[in-house]
């Protein structure tokens, strides 16, 4: 599974702003109307969970949890396991 994840200790809000405040500094390629279309999309769609909320999610769904494969800023992958 691939998705961006908050910090444990990080609210919607502060996710919000550390993320989109990244993206206005580092993807420069984009127009005012490309990054207005992402900004829309993140804060009307991106409501991430935290990497202990999604195995609490597994858990619940009979899994053992979950193992963080890789990183990438906010985004990570996730394998589900069984032990």
């Amino acid at each position: 599974m691939v998705d961006v994840m908050r910090e444990e200790h990080e609210d919607l809000a502060a996710y919000l702003d550390a993320y989109l405040g990244y993206a206005v500094k580092q993807w420069c390629a984009l127009g005012k109307e490309e990054f207005a279309a992402v900004f829309n999309h993140v804060n009307e769609n991106d409501f991430p969970e935290t990497l202990s909320e999604y195995g609490a999610m597994a858990e619940a769904s009979g899994f053992s949890g979950v193992d963080s494969l890789n990183r990438y800023t906010w985004h990570r992958t996730l394998a589900l396991v069984n032990r």
